[in-house]
């Protein structure tokens, strides 16, 4: 997305802007109710696991819920979000608000 923005979309005008930028919000979106989607099962799945009692888990299982329920886990989830949301944000300010430089200097000429 960040080549076709430098080398296509900066060229265009600002209805050919906001559409392609409406397509990328729409599959954005797209893939945030995936995401949604699986976070469910995920979470669905570790409260099943964190049902069975602790004597009766086995160590991979233990590992996994100890790992989730750590700072680890948490700092995961919170940069895997953010990231998602600074890609579009991101590639919004480029498309809209980036000025292209006016001269790229050239050290070896």
């Amino acid at each position: 997305m960040v080549v076709a923005i430098y080398h296509f979309l900066h060229q265009a005008g600002i209805r050919m802007k906001v559409f392609a930028f409406t397509i990328y919000t729409c599959g954005i979106l797209a893939y945030l109710g995936m995401m949604l989607m699986e976070s469910g099962v995920g979470l669905g799945a570790q409260l099943a696991l964190r049902a069975i009692p602790e004597t009766a888990r086995e160590l991979p299982t233990q590992y996994y819920l100890g790992l989730r329920s750590s700072w680890v886990g948490t700092t995961a989830t919170i940069l895997l979000n953010l990231v998602y949301w600074i890609l579009w944000l991101g590639t919004g300010y480029l498309l809209f608000f980036w000025k292209k430089p006016k001269q790229i200097l050239r050290l070896h000429d």
